[in-house]
């Protein structure tokens, strides 16, 4: 049971640092194609606190 908690507790950081990516990159990708929504709701940075 504590195998699996650790693992769970290890896995968050990694989860944080994916989704905070991933949100980045759309948010460019569309900002590239000529969306100004990302960029006016702050969403163009690697700040994870403004993608949760």
């Amino acid at each position: 049971m504590n195998n699996y908690l650790l693992a769970f507790l290890w896995s968050i950081p990694g989860l944080l640092v994916a989704t905070t990516m991933h949100e980045f990159v759309r948010a460019l990708a569309s900002s590239a194609m000529g969306d100004n929504l990302p960029k006016s709701q702050g969403r163009l940075t690697l700040n994870p606190l403004k993608h949760f």
